[in-house]
């Protein structure tokens, strides 16, 4: 099988971070798709889409995808020079 991933997402500077990402530049076209922590924005909607076909007939596809939504990290407090 044959595998195709796209992301979409309504802000244009943040679906450019996830589609340049180096993990998903290198599993994009797996059956697994890979994104690295802190690629995601918080408190955006991305959309993961894949499509699957046969590799002897890739007019047989089949589709799926899912929403995501990242939440801030929450703050780590230090002290410095203490």
């Amino acid at each position: 099988m044959d595998f195709s991933w796209t992301v979409t997402c309504r802000d244009a500077s943040a679906l450019l971070k996830v589609e340049s990402s180096a993990s998903f530049q290198a599993t994009k076209y797996q059956a697994t798709l890979r994104v690295d922590q802190g690629v995601l924005t918080p408190d955006l909607n991305f959309t993961f889409n894949v499509t699957a076909s046969m590799n002897y007939d890739p007019n047989v596809q089949s589709f799926a995808g899912q929403t995501v939504r990242a939440i801030p990290s929450p703050l780590q407090p230090s002290i410095v020079g203490g």
